[in-house]
């Protein structure tokens, strides 16, 4: 059962992931990433330059919207004088 949901959370990644891509496909976006991807040395260019173009959205999407929703988390809590619930409280004196 456990191996159920979790493949059912995979399958939603992927989802979301291969979406992604395609809304650089969308936008004729290619060439921007391989042209990107044929600039890397060697050993860091990607096999299919999809894979890098993935790779560079999921941690835009990883840093940039996980990031921002924690700091305005954090900074609604400071504009209402509280100790955030990420906070660690034993270190806020």
């Amino acid at each position: 059962f456990q191996r159920v949901i979790f493949n059912y959370g995979i399958k939603k990644v992927q989802t979301l992931r291969r979406n992604t891509v395609d809304i650089i496909r969308k936008h004729q976006l290619e060439p921007f990433f391989t042209k990107m991807n044929e600039s890397l040395p060697a050993k860091y260019q990607r096999s299919a330059t999809v894979k890098l173009c993935d790779e560079i959205l999921f941690a835009a999407g990883f840093a940039g919207i996980g990031g921002t929703c924690a700091g305005i988390e954090t900074m609604t809590a400071f504009l209402q004088v509280k100790i955030p619930d990420e906070a660690s409280k034993n270190h806020i004196k």
